[in-house]
């Protein structure tokens, strides 16, 4: 179980490491690029976990995972779904949001069978497969900026207008107002982020079946 949590703690380490380098990885990359290179990324660190015969190479899995989720996470796709979206934008993050919880409630229970049936490197295979088709797909489906499809962003007219109504002193937060949006992104990332991670190691080792860990 320490093990386990080590390789949790390792993943959210380079994720966290991954942060200060981001904008200048999305900058030099491009979004479209930096989404599905970090997507088949991830397909990566998969393949380690399935070939890892020992704790080093969990880990290297971990750190490859944990990279790859910032680079090419929240922060690339609420960049590029504010270039598509002048309008409705808290909608579409929403939905992109609430697209990674379904996923957390719907891939468990379906993998579950995988692992007790077959094995838990097969599971991890059939996760890497599943990310390298959806790296291949955003390759050939996302693009950058709706110009480059002769588009023009949902609601661009729109927002012109407001923005011309807004005065310049309200369209950004003072240094205080930022330090403020810091700290609660903090707290939000503290009460939100690693810790339910480590509930399925603390369910396991309390006596839990593998398919009521995945419910």
């Amino acid at each position: 179980n320490a093990q386990s949590s080590t390789v949790l703690t390792v993943r959210n380490l380079f994720s966290f490491a991954a942060l200060f380098f981001v904008t200048a990885f999305n900058r030099r990359l491009g979004l479209r690029a930096s989404i599905a290179l970090s997507v088949l990324g991830e397909a990566v660190g998969f393949v380690l976990y399935a070939l890892a015969d020992c704790f080093a190479l969990y880990c290297a899995g971990a750190a490859v995972v944990g990279l790859t989720y910032t680079l090419g996470g929240i922060t690339a796709t609420s960049l590029l779904l504010s270039r598509w979206f002048h309008a409705h934008r808290s909608l579409a993050l929403g939905i992109c949001s609430a697209g990674t919880g379904f996923c957390s409630i719907l891939l468990p229970p379906l993998l579950t069978p995988v692992i007790q049936g077959n094995s838990l490197q097969a599971a991890f295979l059939i996760t890497a497969a599943f990310l390298v088709v959806s790296g291949v797909l955003l390759a050939v489906l996302v693009r950058d900026d709706p110009q480059q499809k002769g588009l023009q962003p949902l609601g661009a007219e729109a927002e012109e207008t407001a923005r011309r109504s807004v005065p310049a002193a309200q369209r950004a937060l003072s240094r205080g107002g930022m330090g403020v949006m810091c700290a609660a992104m903090l707290l939000l990332g503290l009460s939100t982020g690693p810790g339910p991670s480590h509930l399925s190691i603390l369910y396991s080792s309390e006596g839990f079946s593998g398919d009521q860990v995945a419910l």
